[in-house]
């Protein structure tokens, strides 16, 4: 167990930590008292107990609007996955309904020579892994 020296509004506290997180620890002490001196500004005659506790209460709130933000991102981004993978369902569709129909092109029945249903199901087959490839991005976001 390691020991490290915090100082807070002036005053010096020692701090037990997991060895190696020395320099985590003192790194968050420097964060709570910037922001204790930021308090301390605006509301001179506050103790050091009160500036910890509102320091504390303007942490947690940033902690709220964090995770607030957070689970926006995770939902934008289900939908976003969900979204891509119904692309990804009517590409394979159109490209099984394409396969489907020797002769034609898939939309409107117009015949189509061997060139022309090539080409349509290369596109469609194209189009398909792009779709595949953007959900799979929109997944890992």
């Amino acid at each position: 167990m390691a020991r490290v020296d915090v100082t807070l509004n002036g005053k010096v506290y020692p701090i037990a930590c997991d060895d190696g997180q020395e320099g985590r620890v003192q790194e968050c002490a420097r964060m709570i008292d910037e922001r204790m001196a930021e308090v301390r500004g605006a509301v001179r005659s506050a103790t050091d107990n009160h500036l910890l506790v509102m320091v504390c209460l303007l942490f947690a709130d940033e902690l709220l609007d964090m995770r607030q933000q957070v689970a926006d991102a995770q939902s934008q981004a289900a939908d976003a996955a969900a979204r891509a993978e119904e692309a990804v369902r009517i590409a394979e569709d159109a490209r099984a309904a394409a396969a489907s129909m020797p002769g034609q092109l898939p939309l409107g029945g117009i015949p189509a020579t061997g060139e022309d249903e090539a080409a349509t199901a290369d596109a469609l087959g194209r189009l398909a892994m792009r779709v595949e490839a953007l959900a799979a991005r929109l997944e890992r976001a």
